[in-house]
């Protein structure tokens, strides 16, 4: 699909159904869905892709709060939120994952409150 892509992790008999040695599985690391049209609040069914690097859906119309289970998404690595309709402020739970770039609309005229993005946006187009 466009803008998804899987790629192959080692998983480990306690990951599995599998009782016995190591082997190779696919999951879904990356979801770049910018500019998509999406609207409504990220689906919590996000929170299943535990194995997700890069969550990037920038420039959509996406409302409510950013969610703090998304910070239960331990392998991220960038997550991307600015030009959205979302408000009040980035978990916690996300500035403790010390990601590469955590950007939202927390410019002075933002509608979003972070201590710890990497970049800050206006969500005033």
């Amino acid at each position: 699909w466009t803008g998804i892509r899987c790629d192959s992790y080692r998983s480990f008999p306690h990951e599995t159904s599998q009782s016995s040695s190591s082997s190779e599985e696919n999951a879904v690391t990356h979801v770049h869905l910018s500019n998509n049209n999406l609207y409504g609040m990220i689906p919590q069914d996000i929170s299943a892709m535990r194995h997700l690097r890069f969550f990037i859906v920038s420039e959509n119309s996406l409302t409510g709060t950013i969610p703090s289970w998304l910070a239960n998404l331990e392998s991220l690595d960038e997550l991307r939120l600015e030009y959205n309709k979302f408000s009040g402020e980035v978990p916690a739970g996300l500035c403790q994952l010390e990601l590469q770039s955590l950007t939202t609309d927390c410019a002075s005229n933002g509608s979003i409150t972070c201590s710890c993005c990497t970049q800050c946006f206006s969500n005033a187009l």
